[in-house]
């Protein structure tokens, strides 16, 4: 018996290695999961379809070796049995034909041998469940599903292309940005990236969309950001470098409120990246994806994820423009990679400050469009 036990474990060892890819089951809009066939079927061995979706840790979840393991074992018990009754016959004749003596004893001793066979392969399954039932338990195999980033979603004319595009080092806002930086408790050097990042410092700029200005807003985000400060009314100068830049100043400041309430012990970059992310996105994307990460090298899944949920459709663009959850959460995320090398690249080592409220133009009214710029 113990040798046609090593048989069936080989056999079992043997399939698992032929196993290739065949049908597909789609999971996500740009991913194939591959049900594994077999070359040497097993009887009442049918792979299930895969869900074609990912639970909520963003894991997916493959029942295929449990459902393999599970054939293999019934596939097995059956040979087992056949090979056992076969067994207990040729050893029963034996008894019958021989005179007595030790071939009959013999005999007797392979039937009980093959009855205790029986027995354990039947009962293996109370036994191992009697030690653990986890132990008969096939739980379903959990892949992480990491979402692609195609590079096809980026540079889709959502980006201006600038008339007068100003190299990083033009400092004709400078003086501009650090007056509003006074509003902010971060270095200046973050409203320069963002600048640029937006709309490489050209504030007569606008995009396919209808944004414009230094910091690419619409009137409507105009209103909505000043209004509090009194100057929603000066929302149709959108181009106005001045007006675009408390706009964005605004923005930062809503931002780095949000970022620190969930994220007090935040790094550097992480927080330069939420600041672009509240943005580009919106508070509304930016608190949906601080809740669950603080750390920017995991924040893109979760941009994807919040505007899939805002959408409810195809397209997840506000805007009336065509673009998917995926796109959106692409420019985003490489608007805000983009801003990190930017802040490091003007020599920023260290991003906090404090604000200067005194100073700062959106809660000192005298102190506005006072700056001299030179566009």
């Amino acid at each position: 018996m113990r040798k046609y036990f090593l048989l069936i474990i080989l056999s079992g060892l043997i399939l698992v290695g032929n196993a290739s890819a065949a049908e597909t089951t789609n999971v996500a809009d740009d991913l194939k999961i591959s049900k594994p066939v077999i070359e040497v079927n097993i009887p009442q061995l049918t792979f299930s379809d895969v869900e074609k979706n990912v639970d909520a840790e963003g894991y997916l979840h493959l029942p295929w070796i449990g459902e393999y393991i599970a054939a293999v074992y019934k596939f097995g018990l059956g040979i087992i049995s056949i090979i056992a009754v076969v067994m207990i016959i040729i050893q029963g004749l034996r008894i019958i034909t021989s005179g007595g003596g030790e071939n009959k004893n013999s005999g007797y001793k392979k039937i009980f041998q093959a009855i205790i066979g029986l027995f354990i392969a039947w009962g293996s399954y109370a036994i191992l469940y009697t030690v653990n039932p986890a132990l008969v338990e096939f739980k379903t195999l959990k892949v992480k599903y990491i979402e692609p980033i195609p590079l096809d979603v980026y540079d889709k004319g959502e980006t201006p292309t600038p008339l007068h595009p100003k190299a990083l080092n033009f400092t004709g806002f400078d003086l501009l940005f650090q007056t509003y930086g006074n509003c902010i408790p971060t270095d200046w050097h973050i409203i320069k990236a963002m600048a640029y990042v937006e709309s490489s410092l050209d504030a007569n700029v606008v995009n396919s969309l209808g944004f414009a200005g230094l910091f690419q807003t619409k009137n409507v985000y105009c209103q909505s950001s000043l209004k509090r400060y009194g100057l929603d009314d000066k929302c149709n100068q959108l181009t106005n470098p001045e007006l675009s830049t408390a706009v964005g100043t605004s923005m930062i400041r809503d931002s780095i409120t949000q970022i620190k309430k969930n994220c007090p012990a935040i790094d550097g970059d992480s927080l330069t990246y939420f600041i672009y992310l509240g943005h580009q996105s919106g508070q509304g994307t930016l608190n949906n994806v601080i809740t669950k990460t603080c750390n920017y090298t995991t924040a893109y899944n979760f941009i994807h994820a919040s505007w899939e949920q805002q959408s409810g459709g195809k397209y997840a663009d506000s805007t009336g423009g065509k673009r998917t959850a995926r796109v959106i959460a692409a420019e985003a995320d490489k608007g805000a990679r983009k801003m990190i090398g930017l802040v490091k690249g003007m020599g920023v080592e260290n991003i906090l400050t404090t604000i200067n409220k005194d100073k700062c133009p959106l809660d000192t009214p005298s102190l506005r469009f006072t700056t001299t710029v030179t566009p």
